[in-house]
């Protein structure tokens, strides 16, 4: 069972997936994992009467935001954010106009996201082009089929093949570019660019810390277990190969920590005591 490296908010899903964090963190071989954040079903309520930008709606959106950010950035605190991809998915989507309750009815069409190391960033569909004269009752047209996100991911991310995804899916469906170039093995095991040591360890009044990188800059840091940054040690250019560099950490307290290393497709963690 692993441990958490980043702040996670209070909330339910925060909390949620802090727990699955830990488990990929550990080692875990879980292919796939649902967490829920409910509310969206807003009927009445969704903004304030005084200022459309708050209310419930953005409650959840901020919910989800914070979820995310601390899910992905403990990730890469482990370095195996790159063996990670999230999708969000609904059982309905919302109306274009609201109701007389300050909130949304059930629709046909709703927004998606995918996030993640391997995702191609970017928006897939047009801005949508509404009737003026639309009321609450008139749904958006939905431009991508939900199941061709599914066939996409089951291809592109889970690497069945064709027969397979037209098993589970009933039918065909064109996929759609969301994931870029593989980042994984079929053995869903990380390729590593890197390669990070620090000794001793424990360690004592001065460390040295070596690592291997592609040429880019690069940002070692210390960080509690809890997550909590403790110390930026170095930020600056590297060279192609082999590094060495040199840390002066007598001033550090008892206790046990992580240095994470990142840069231009490079993230490691290696946890040291004092």
């Amino acid at each position: 069972f692993g441990s958490n490296l980043a702040h996670y908010e209070e909330d339910t899903l925060s909390q949620q997936l802090q727990i699955v964090a830990r488990l990929i963190a550990g080692g875990l071989q879980t292919p796939l994992y649902m967490v829920r954040l409910g509310g969206f079903d807003t009927h009445d309520n969704q903004v304030d009467t005084s200022d459309h930008t708050q209310g419930e709606h953005a409650t959840l959106l901020k919910s989800l935001d914070d979820g995310i950010m601390s899910f992905m950035n403990d990730l890469e605190r482990h370095a195996v954010a790159d063996r990670v991809v999230g999708m969000t998915f609904s059982e309905f989507g919302r109306r274009i106009v609201s109701n007389a309750s300050l909130g949304t009815d059930h629709g046909s069409a709703a927004p998606l996201f995918v996030f993640g190391n391997a995702v191609k960033g970017g928006v897939l569909g047009q801005n949508p082009v509404f009737n003026s004269n639309a009321t609450y009752s008139d749904n958006l047209a939905m431009q991508h089929d939900f199941r061709q996100v599914y066939a996409s991911m089951l291809s592109q991310w889970f690497e069945q093949d064709a027969s397979s995804i037209e098993k589970t899916l009933i039918k065909g469906f064109d996929q759609l570019p969301i994931i870029g170039e593989p980042v994984i093995t079929a053995g869903n095991t990380l390729f590593s660019t890197t390669q990070l040591s620090v000794y001793p360890n424990p360690v004592g009044d001065q460390v040295v810390i070596n690592y291997h990188s592609n040429g880019s800059n690069v940002r070692i840091d210390l960080y509690a277990l809890n997550g909590q940054l403790v110390e930026r040690i170095y930020r600056g250019p590297s060279k192609f190969g082999d590094n060495q560099l040199t840390w002066q950490s007598s001033h550090l307290g008892q206790g046990q920590y992580v240095i994470h290393l990142t840069g231009e497709n490079l993230s490691e963690s290696f946890k040291v005591i004092k």
